[in-house]
């Protein structure tokens, strides 16, 4: 019986640190990370996948363009933001850039 007390305690315990720690999803404006110019297919794609997911999200998604070295500019702002949920990086899957930006530093 005490341990089953033990274990409840835990339970109850940790439920409630979860929830008080939990933030509503997103809390700030989420960025999507395109490493060409503006106006091109890459660019197109990602202003339709940030439109839908202001919609869906209820919070803004903004599209940035850092063109540049194949992609490679954009790639290294999306390695070196923090690992929050609120960059994400449109790229094509087979580019070179992933390789060397990989390599800078491991990601987790």
């Amino acid at each position: 019986m005490k341990r089953i007390a033990s274990w409840l305690a835990i339970l109850v315990t940790s439920l409630a640190a979860g929830a008080a720690g939990a933030q509503q999803y997103p809390s700030k404006p989420v960025k999507i990370i395109v490493g060409f110019a503006q106006g091109g297919g890459s660019d197109f794609i990602a202003r339709v996948i940030a439109q839908k997911l202001t919609e869906r999200l209820g919070a803004p998604v903004i599209v940035e363009n850092r063109p540049g070295a194949g992609s490679v500019l954009g790639s290294e702002v999306a390695v070196k933001s923090l690992p929050d949920g609120y960059t994400l990086l449109l790229t094509p899957r087979a580019t070179p850039s992933m390789r060397t930006c990989t390599s800078c530093r491991s990601i987790p």
